[in-house]
């Protein structure tokens, strides 16, 4: 179950469906460091994370 949601947020970072990456970054601009990062690298936090879920779903078939 964690899988399915672990991939599905990361689907949605990664797709930046309704600017989700966007107001993710929006939001936690001010406690990054200037010029380290872009919302491209919430996104590219989307695509591990998307890479983790799936992990976990093949994990949780394959164990049954």
């Amino acid at each position: 179950m964690i899988g399915i949601v672990a991939a599905t947020v990361g689907l949605l970072l990664l797709a930046d469906v309704k600017g989700a990456a966007t107001k993710v970054y929006t939001f936690y601009a001010d406690f990054m460091p200037v010029g380290r990062s872009t919302v491209n690298s919430i996104r590219a936090a989307g695509a591990i994370n998307l890479a983790v879920g799936v992990f976990w779903i093949v994990t949780e078939v394959f164990s049954s």
